[in-house]
């Protein structure tokens, strides 16, 4: 009787040690799962401010441009940096000062862009040009490095007092040059 469970404890110690080891296994290999599904859920943080400044500098570390906006803030999927009251101030290549505010502004990081719609007032002077232009639209497009604006939406131009309706203008701030696209109507006295 003696040998009867000397040889169950043979039988059963391994059974027991291997039971043991194999629910180790799966307790360690569901956490794993578990931590890996976690892990590639998490999506890329973006950012966010309020009553925030974005200064974009050249080469020469001079400011570009300078955008404030009351809200700032980055959509993580795509980058880009969306904006609310904006307010933007640039100066063109030869040292003409452009000042525009617009109801919303769109910006990417990795381009010279800036979209601004709702709104869009912007004043600024050639350079040489003691009168400044103003413009007023709902949307445009400003090319920062090309000093360039344009706009497909019915625009107003004011400059010196002649008022001229036109739908889409595109200004060249490098060359002093303005072009109103279509449906122009006003008068113009240079």
């Amino acid at each position: 009787m003696n040998y009867l469970p000397s040889r169950l404890f043979l039988i059963m110690a391994p059974i027991a040690v291997g039971l043991a080891v194999w629910g180790t296994f799966k307790i360690t290999e569901g956490q794993r799962g578990a931590t890996q599904v976690a892990t590639v859920a998490r999506p890329e943080p973006g950012y966010a401010a309020r009553n925030a400044s974005i200064v974009e500098t050249g080469a020469d570390g001079k400011p570009m441009y300078t955008l404030q906006a009351a809200t700032i803030q980055q959509d993580p999927g795509d980058n880009v940096i969306n904006l609310s009251q904006v307010r933007m101030s640039f100066r063109d290549a030869y040292g003409g000062a452009w000042n525009a505010t617009a109801d919303q502004g769109r910006a990417r990081p990795d381009s010279s862009h800036i979209d601004l719609k709702g709104h869009v007032d912007i004043t600024g002077n050639f350079a040489g040009v003691s009168q400044p232009a103003h413009f007023l639209t709902d949307t445009l497009d400003i090319d920062t490095r090309a000093d360039v604006i344009h706009t497909a939406a019915p625009v107003v131009l004011d400059w010196n007092g002649n008022i001229v309706h036109a739908r889409g203008l595109s200004a060249s701030l490098k060359e002093h040059h303005v072009r109103l696209e279509a449906d122009v109507h006003g008068l113009f006295k240079p």
